[in-house]
């Protein structure tokens, strides 16, 4: 789920845990999709701060 986009509360939701600490210890691993995504978002990120410089009035 979570590589699906799913967040943490989704999750503890659908697996019907109490607590989201018993979901983040049990299943939130990082996976290396999720991995990749992350360098991903990094990424975009950096680029979109130097264009906000980069571009003229």
């Amino acid at each position: 789920m979570f590589e699906a986009g799913a967040s943490i509360k989704e999750v503890q939701y659908r697996l019907g845990h109490n607590d989201v600490k018993t979901t983040l210890e049990i299943y939130a691993h990082v996976t290396k999709k999720a991995k990749a995504g992350t360098i991903n978002k990094f990424t975009t990120f950096l680029h979109n701060e130097s264009d906000k410089y980069l571009t003229k009035d």
